[in-house]
């Protein structure tokens, strides 16, 4: 249990990133940071199938990758954590 807390932090993390006052890149990369760091395998194996897929695809965010799309991967990892957490 303390492994999804976790995870469902950092996802609040990430959200709180996304509210800050720095530019929309700043704030993009930085809720992906948060992501990233609970994308590893270890806090993986907790995860349900859709939550898997939408960490997964934090990793491949490039310093270069489209801010829309980014905007959509970090959203869609956020919400299937929250949802999966009951938040």
């Amino acid at each position: 249990m303390k492994m999804k807390n976790y995870v469902a932090q950092k996802a609040q993390q990430a959200l709180e990133e996304l509210c800050s006052n720095a530019s929309r890149k700043e704030r993009l990369h930085a809720a992906a940071d948060h992501l990233s760091l609970i994308a590893s395998k270890h806090f993986l194996s907790s995860c349900s199938p859709l939550t898997k897929k939408d960490l997964k695809a934090v990793l491949e965010i490039q310093p270069d990758s489209d801010l829309d799309q980014i905007a959509l991967v970090v959203s869609a990892a956020i919400e299937s954590i929250f949802e999966e957490s009951d938040r």
